[in-house]
């Protein structure tokens, strides 16, 4: 049977990998890094390390002209918030409450603090056709996905540019954790 301080050793040394990155996976199992926002920001626990915010004549023009679309709610998200421009039919209150976001109904974009990351428009109806409006609008300077069956998302990254950014992050607090010559 096997002890609980023998349980708590991982990875465990007869895993096959070197010590180094036994090292790395036992600190990110400790401090995971969160990537969220499609990859727009990275935290370790509570702390923001990276942020890539849009541009903010961007992101509030965006989230203008989407608001215009009958029944769409659109969420501007920073990586402190989300702030609830127009609509608010529901649906989105409810997936925030049930997330735990913090969140703030506002009725001016001048109201809204912070870098914003990303903006997320739902759309009760015609999803097609606010999908190709949106693209056609705005891919020339924000990127423009669809994602799922009722959102349509406004950022300037992407998760491989996330996965990127938390690479480098990785490297860079594993140089100044332990000491040179440690690979």
């Amino acid at each position: 049977m096997r002890s609980s301080a023998a349980a708590s050793s991982w990875p465990s040394p007869a895993d096959g990998r070197p010590p180094s990155i036994r090292r790395a996976l036992s600190t990110l199992e400790r401090e995971p890094l969160i990537i969220s926002q499609n990859g727009s920001c990275i935290f370790r626990g509570e702390r923001l390390l990276y942020t890539d915010p849009m541009p903010r004549e961007d992101a509030l023009a965006a989230a203008e002209e989407a608001s215009r679309w009958p029944q769409c709610d659109v969420v501007l998200e920073t990586a402190e918030q989300c702030w609830v421009y127009h609509g608010f039919h529901g649906v989105v209150e409810e997936q925030l409450l049930s997330r735990r976001y913090q969140y703030a109904v506002i009725h001016d974009l001048a109201d809204v603090e912070g870098d914003v990351v990303k903006v997320a428009c739902y759309i009760k109806q015609d999803i097609d056709g606010f999908a190709a409006w949106a693209k056609g609008a705005w891919s020339d300077r924000l990127l423009v996905a669809r994602s799922g069956v009722s959102w349509v998302d406004f950022n300037v990254t992407d998760k491989g540019k996330g996965l990127l950014a938390a690479c480098r992050l990785l490297g860079s607090l594993r140089r100044r954790r332990w000491p040179s010559g440690t690979t």
